[in-house]
């Protein structure tokens, strides 16, 4: 008897090739998603911390042809926001709504010193929200 691909007799055999198939890819997808998270955390620890409140990381870098306008780099779980320190809107970014609120009004009471680091690129820690 001639055996297709659709007869009951290959089907394990499809399956199970299938699911070593499947469990590759997934285990290719989650390399790439460690090697990127790994290079994001890397990239992110070049910038100096200076607050943290509810799960959000707040931290400034200064490196010179990149940084007008003033803003800081906001971190929450795997999402990032740029925040202009003059307008408190987020000009970079995918956080979410609630995050963005919070931020905003931590930079509404941290401002002023907030531009003082900015000009004369001397951080220091800030107190959370």
């Amino acid at each position: 008897m001639l055996r297709t691909a659709n007869s009951p007799s290959n089907l394990p055999h499809f399956f199970c090739c299938f699911g070593y198939f499947l469990r590759k890819v997934i285990a290719v997808s989650e390399v790439i998603r460690i090697f990127a998270t790994e290079n994001h955390i890397k990239a992110s620890h070049s910038m100096p911390e200076i607050a943290r409140f509810y799960g959000i990381i707040i931290k400034m870098f200064f490196k010179p042809k990149e940084h007008d306008p003033a803003h800081i780099h906001a971190l929450y779980n795997e999402f990032v926001g740029v925040f202009d320190i003059h307008t408190y809107e987020m000009t970079e970014g995918d956080m979410p709504l609630r995050a963005q609120q919070l931020v905003k009004e931590w930079l509404a009471v941290h401002k002023d010193e907030l531009l003082k680091m900015w000009q004369t690129q001397h951080i220091v820690k800030l107190p959370p929200l």
